[in-house]
């Protein structure tokens, strides 16, 4: 997969996964399909993600996530 990533982190620790940044391909992408690749408690690792985490005086992105027909908010 050819991108930009990132290492995700939870707050318990460091996770060894990878998530592919999607907003630095294109910035007005609002939806992915990603695939889980770690959980801790209630925090999640995804493989994608279009989700901004903020920064430079920008705030993070919010939104939802959808699996098997249910939906959760969701922040970074």
């Amino acid at each position: 997969m050819r991108g930009i990533f990132l290492s995700c982190s939870f707050s318990s620790g460091a996770c060894k996964m990878r998530t592919k940044l999607l907003y630095h391909e294109n910035s007005f992408t609002y939806e992915c399909s990603a695939k889980v690749v770690a959980v801790d408690g209630d925090e999640i690792a995804l493989d994608a993600t279009v989700f901004f985490p903020g920064g430079g005086g920008q705030m993070p992105d919010r939104g939802t996530i959808t699996w098997d027909n249910r939906q959760q908010e969701a922040s970074v």
